[in-house]
């Protein structure tokens, strides 16, 4: 099973790599031919394209979207993972920055908690305490090392019962800022905001994606970014130099234009999208109709070739 899946996955690496090059080389004859003086004359009307017909209409799409073929195929390729990232790992290296990514991830996991600890306010006296809201779901769980009950009203919206405490909605900013900057040492915390939207490497298309988040940049050798829910106070996105710019903007980027200025001005990025896709298969569709014209002349003149006299 592993040896078809490994066949598989080099066929379609190959497949895209020799689309890749095809496309980049259709674009540069497609460019080397072009004419800006319009120096090409057809029935005594000037043309920067030297040809006609269907040619004229395939060279025409390869100008505009030729360069999008060829980044589409090159992206596709990046998805099979063709050039595994080499794992340097030395002083001050990926050692260090894995460890103190478990100790992040560690300080804002849930606790198990004995029942015992929740004894202080039982659940009836939480359900009270929020007075007329309507509590679908009563979660025990804790935030630092202190035990808390989480309502869910709805499926986007929260509260958060402090055993000893008053209900509030997020968990303390400053509280998750200081945890988060004790357990990344001996690295520092260069960048700390409430990011209200999705930025370069934290994004959804779909915007399922909680926000606001807060956002936490370290100073360690990957350049570290964290977001963080302050709702739920759980790690919901990381980037780093080493691990995510061939994904987010060569594979991601390339491929599904998963760029924030689009998405933040929706239906920018359909549209944009629609229109790539539309003249991408009218490229392929004049191009397969080109080579089937070329193929079929072949056979007929190889046909005649071999025919009895």
């Amino acid at each position: 099973m592993r040896v078809k899946q490994k066949l598989w996955s080099n066929l379609i690496i190959y497949a895209s790599g020799i689309g890749t090059v095809m496309a980049l080389l259709g674009l540069c004859v497609g460019i080397s031919l072009y004419s800006p003086s319009r120096r090409y004359v057809f029935g005594g009307a000037a043309s920067g394209v030297p040809y006609r017909g269907k040619k004229r209409l395939h060279m025409t799409l390869g100008l505009f979207f030729g360069i999008v073929a060829c980044t589409w195929a090159f992206s596709g390729m990046l998805s099979m993972d063709p050039f595994p990232v080499t794992n340097r790992r030395g002083p001050g290296g990926n050692d260090r920055t894995v460890s103190f990514l478990g100790r992040i991830q560690a300080v804002l996991r849930v606790r198990r908690l004995e029942m015992s600890e929740y004894a202080a306010k039982p659940p009836l006296t939480a359900l009270a305490e929020l007075g007329n809201l309507r509590v679908k779901q009563l979660d025990f769980t804790s935030f630092d090392d202190q035990p808390i009950y989480v309502a869910a009203l709805n499926s986007h919206e929260t509260r958060i019962v402090p055993v000893h405490g008053d209900p509030h909605t997020e968990y303390d900013r400053e509280r998750i800022f200081e945890m988060v900057s004790d357990a990344a040492r001996p690295y520092d915390v260069v960048d700390k905001h409430v990011l209200t939207q999705y930025d370069r490497y934290y994004l959804d298309r779909h915007r399922q994606q909680p926000l606001p988040v807060l956002f936490i940049k370290l100073n360690d050798p990957q350049n570290t970014q964290l977001y963080i829910d302050q709702r739920t106070a759980r790690l919901v996105g990381e980037h780093s130099d080493a691990s995510s710019f061939v994904t987010r903007w060569l594979y991601h980027g390339l491929h599904s234009m998963d760029f924030p200025w689009l998405y933040n001005h929706r239906p920018a990025w359909d549209i944009v999208v629609l229109t790539l896709m539309l003249g991408g298969l009218a490229l392929c569709v004049t191009a397969i109709i080109l080579a089937w014209g070329l193929l079929r002349r072949k056979l007929t003149l190889s046909e005649r070739a071999n025919a009895p006299s």
